[in-house]
């Protein structure tokens, strides 16, 4: 194995004493720009600037126009190679799609000094981290001083790091490290470099009142590191939950009780977690399609009147906020931040009252579903599709109502959150949700074209729960905890995956036989997702491996 050295380079940020109001996260918007592809390199000698609570200094060389330390940016060019597009970031935009991010470049080997105190200090949550596009690609196809990545054959055992070092009153507290690309597997299919915003946890260095952050390399040359020294960075000091991508619907702001956002201030949608909600409003008619969101809670009052309110009354796991879709005509959400182009892990899905009580009951426009002798074999169905680059990737079917059984005891309604698994979509950039009803009349579908969300890319509150409304399936997973073999029994006919915490598939199958055998003997010790859809059941189950 080729002998790595490195040299490292390093920069650093101050916390400053955050003022009454002032926002900890610093997410680089509230810092002026003159255009779009514009950034700030220092070149007015201030030393630096700050965003939110944090103090990121600079360091600018009015002899030769060259800067240390860190720069802020809306460059977006992801493709030119080189010294010249040194202000953007691989990603193109900042975090959540943001228009701004922080560049950092670190002159090796000389460094920056930290100075200022954050007031009595304070644990930092963590950051998002992204390469460079000048670094990314220079890693990425080699350039005129440094190497390609893997080298010639692939094998080389390259990696940039960066790790990010706690001060608290001038001593230090502790370190995170986070590999921006990493070609040391055995397995090449597994080297990677960062193109992507990632979150960094920095919450285990404690209580820290200064931050450094030091970038080494294992190809280095005669004057120190030959992989460029950038990185970027977004919403430091950022919360845990603002890097699961999840949209809880709790981020955005209603009322306290009963009271819905259904876009009639014409902004043509929201943002929550990592997913941008498409609405359309009517003035002249005031009515709308696509989404809401709402926390009222009357699964009782039937009808039109009634359109903002899940049949759970409740979000998932409790929580006050919840999505309704109005989805006749399809209903479309854009994916934006780390989640742009990923796979999505699932969502929560039940009906609205609206919805169920006309299907429970029949109302003046839509049928009773089974009819007058419970034998019509109804149904109402939500379609989801992926989309990528504007190409169907696959698509999800989810009965939120189903009457075809032979026996009319198996026959439901949904009147609960229910889990739908999403990951068979592939990697996706956009979602459609369409809703189809045997119900039919002159318009359309008679049944109301509504159905409620939550959690859309969440899977840990999924684990050890599933939706079956009937008890029709009969799957059982053994032994937990697991040293060898894993069973899985029940699964004729179902789709079968074994999924880690960071949502990598590592297992899946659609079984035709009744009982699928895992050897899980080569997996690492820690926790698995065990995942199953047959049908209408969908099951997320947590399984320990010793």
């Amino acid at each position: 194995m080729k002998k790595i050295y490195f040299l490292t380079a390093f920069v650093m940020l101050v916390f400053l004493i955050p003022g009454k109001g002032t926002a900890q996260i610093s997410t680089f918007d509230d810092l002026p720009l003159d255009s779009a592809n514009a950034y700030y390199n220092g070149a007015d000698t201030a030393g630096g600037f700050q965003s939110g609570s944090a103090y990121f200094f600079n360091k600018y060389n009015t002899a030769w126009s060259i800067w240390k330390g860190f720069a802020y940016s809306n460059v977006k060019d992801t493709t030119t190679a080189g010294y010249t597009n040194q202000y953007s970031a691989v990603t193109g935009a900042g975090v959540f799609n943001s228009d701004k991010y922080s560049v950092s470049y670190a002159a090796t080997p000389s460094s920056l000094k930290l100075k200022g105190v954050l007031k009595d200090g304070a644990v930092i949550k963590g950051m998002y981290v992204t390469n460079s596009t000048y670094a990314a690609l220079s890693m990425e196809n080699g350039d005129s001083y440094a190497k390609k990545f893997g080298g010639s054959t692939g094998n080389d055992p390259d990696w940039f790091l960066l790790t990010v070092k706690g001060y608290f009153h001038g001593a230090y507290t502790d370190s995170v490290n986070f590999y921006l690309a990493d070609y040391r597997f055995s397995d090449n299919s597994k080297d990677y470099i960062i193109k992507t915003w990632k979150w960094v946890d920095l919450s285990s260095m404690g209580k820290v009142d200064s931050v450094t952050f030091v970038l080494s390399s294992s190809d280095v040359g005669q004057y120190g590191m030959n992989t460029p020294a950038y990185f970027c960075m977004d919403n430091f000091n950022d919360t845990v939950y603002s890097h699961t991508g999840i949209s809880t619907f709790d981020d955005l702001s209603l009322d306290p009780v009963d009271a819905y956002w259904n876009g009639s201030d014409l902004s043509g949608g929201f943002q929550s977690g990592m997913a941008y909600f498409y609405n359309t409003y009517n003035q002249k008619w005031g009515n709308w399609k696509g989404f809401a969101y709402s926390n009222m809670k009357d699964t009782t009052t039937a009808g039109y009147t009634n359109q903002y309110s899940a049949i759970t009354g409740i979000g998932v796991n409790g929580s006050a906020n919840y999505g309704v879709s109005y989805a006749g005509n399809g209903a479309s959400v854009s994916l934006r931040g780390n989640l742009r182009g990923g796979v999505v892990k699932g969502v929560f899905i039940t009906n609205s009252t609206y919805a169920y009580l006309s299907m429970k009951n029949g109302d003046s426009f839509a049928k009773k579903f089974g009819g007058s002798t419970g034998n019509d074999p109804d149904w109402f169905l939500l379609t989801i599709k992926g989309f990528y680059g504007g190409t169907i990737t696959d698509s999800v079917n989810f009965y939120l109502a189903d009457f075809r059984f032979t026996d009319n005891s198996k026959d439901f309604i949904l009147n609960s959150w229910a889990w739908v698994d999403l990951t068979a979509l592939g990697n996706v950039d956009s979602l459609t949700f369409n809703l189809s009803s045997s119900d039919v009349g002159q318009y359309g579908i008679n049944t109301p074209a509504y159905f409620c969300l939550d959690n859309l890319n969440d899977i840990t509150n999924a684990v050890d729960s599933y939706h079956d409304v009937n008890n029709k399936e009969n799957i059982t997973v053994y032994p937990n905890p697991v040293i060898s073999t894993l069973n899985i029994n029940g699964v004729k006919g179902a789709y079968v995956s074994i999924v880690d915490l960071t949502g990598r598939i590592l297992y899946h199958s659609i079984s035709n036989q009744d009982i699928v055998n895992v050897d899980m003997s080569a997996y690492p010790n820690g926790l698995y997702l065990i995942k199953i859809r047959k049908g209408n059941y969908n099951s997320v189950k947590k399984i320990l491996k010793k």
